[in-house]
């Protein structure tokens, strides 16, 4: 009897070290959870003010060196973008945003849908709302499901590998593509794709050439423009922000040939709002 109570004594106290240990790997799980999910909000704040500190360590500090990332966005021009990087990559790119001048990041980590750890490695997936503005004006803006894999080491958590699905909602400024045609009279039409909010948009532009003299004169769309025979491009009674409204001509670029007449127009004038970018096609 003496003996079997022994052994019963033994069980139990084995039995309560394990409960004992395994709330404590318990605890411990639950404290790294919310300590991983306050790194992700540490994380979206460093990216959020990247343009203003200008300190890529800010966010560099939250990676692991073996970081690796993909990212998938569908953007309103219905493309599919697939990008992936290494830690250098994103460095680069951190710098690049810094560089922008006037550039605002919004970075707002809606709700985390998921936080879970299994021995050294976790896992956090959240929801983010990102809006990118310069000078006031909205470029782009969407929303991300972001997912951040974490590795512990000692009692760091970082990040080795960062993955999001983005839609892109809103693009206001962005890559213009500009397709010249030459008609037979000498006169140009310009094909211009431009970002306008929830889409793209394909827009004709007929431009009529007349020589006068010392310029050639250049109507387009009910816009008057004076090709001077030194080059310069200038824009008749151009709107006039001076307190005065006094309206003049405006030198808007300067043209050795139509081909680059036509460009300086529609990048200088008629999409200067919408291109931060500009590609173009002579066909």
């Amino acid at each position: 009897m003496f003996r079997i109570t022994k052994i019963f004594t033994i069980l139990f106290t084995y039995c309560l070290v394990a409960i004992v240990a395994f709330d404590s790997v318990a605890q411990n799980a639950k404290a790294d959870e919310q300590k991983l999910k306050k790194i992700t909000q540490e994380y979206a704040k460093a990216y959020a003010n990247i343009t203003k500190s200008k300190d890529k360590s800010s966010v560099l500090k939250f990676l692991a060196p073996n970081f690796q990332s993909t990212s998938i966005l569908s953007k309103v021009s219905g493309q599919v973008k697939v990008i992936s990087q290494g830690y250098e990559e994103f460095s680069s790119y951190l710098e690049h945003v810094m560089r922008e001048d006037d550039l605002v990041v919004k970075y707002d980590v809606k709700e985390i849908l998921h936080n879970a750890i299994k021995g050294n490695t976790g896992v956090v997936v959240y929801v983010v709302d990102y809006e990118f503005q310069k000078e006031g004006t909205t470029w782009s803006k969407g929303s991300e499901t972001v997912t951040l894999t974490f590795q512990k080491n000692g009692n760091d958590w970082k990040i080795i590998h960062f993955s999001f699905v983005g839609m892109e909602d809103e693009k206001n400024k962005g890559a213009c593509l500009c397709e010249l045609f030459v008609a037979n009279t000498g006169d140009y039409v310009a094909k211009t794709t431009v970002p306008t909010g929830k889409n793209y948009q394909t827009i004709l532009s007929n431009f009529v050439f007349s020589t006068k003299g010392e310029y050639t004169s250049v109507k387009i769309d009910g816009k008057y423009f004076k090709w001077k025979n030194t080059g310069e491009v200038l824009w008749e009674n151009a709107p006039s922000s001076s307190e005065d409204g006094a309206v003049k001509d405006k030198q808007v670029g300067v043209a050795s040939n139509k081909d680059e007449v036509v460009i300086v127009i529609v990048k200088n004038v008629l999409y200067e709002e919408n291109c931060a970018s500009f590609k173009v096609k002579k066909n």
